[in-house]
């Protein structure tokens, strides 16, 4: 079951992923409530709570059109080592706007587990590790991402981490909210 789950969960579009990651990092940190309203996406403790997921892929190079018929690239899912020892790993977190959140779960989903992170808003704007950027794209000021890569997820993992969990215990987890 863990097997297909990790498939099934790589193999989304990004708007399903999102969705279902969001419904996963809520699931894992039960301190999570229900919104306020639609410009965010969870409450605890009376804070509006922003969740962001990415998945670890390893980046494909396509150097001609040969290379599709002969290279598999659905196998792309990235393990922690992998992010660890290759630099073509990059986890991005994009639209993310921090006038509307004052707290930030953001998770990466490897191929062998879950990390969930914890930042606030103004750490995120502030801590120049990060290296937030407020704006993704020449007009949109606000609308701002980051990345976690090779050479700085061993910082977001001493500095932010809050949740690493197995997806046999993600699973298990899931199976026992099951009617």
């Amino acid at each position: 079951m863990t097997d297909s789950f990790v498939k099934n969960l790589f193999s989304l579009s990004p708007r399903p992923f999102g969705d279902m990651g969001e419904e996963i990092v809520k699931m894992v940190i039960p301190s999570l409530s229900e919104r306020k309203d639609h410009t965010h996406d969870a409450s605890e403790n009376e804070k509006r709570v922003e969740i962001k997921c990415s998945r670890a892929l390893l980046s494909r190079k396509v150097n001609c059109l040969q290379d599709l018929l002969i290279e598999d690239f659905s196998t792309r899912a990235a393990s922690f080592d992998q992010i660890l020892s290759e630099g073509r790993v990059d986890c991005i977190f994009e639209h993310v706007k921090t006038r509307y959140f004052d707290d930030l779960y953001y998770s990466i989903f490897t191929s062998d587990r879950l990390f969930v992170f914890k930042i606030a808003s103004k750490q995120l704007s502030e801590d120049n590790n990060i290296s937030f950027c407020n704006r993704q794209t020449r007009d949109a000021e606000g609308d701002g991402q980051f990345h976690v890569k090779k050479t700085n997820i061993e910082y977001h993992m001493k500095n932010y981490l809050v949740k690493e969990i197995s997806y046999s215990e993600l699973c298990d987890m899931i199976t026992e909210k099951l009617p």
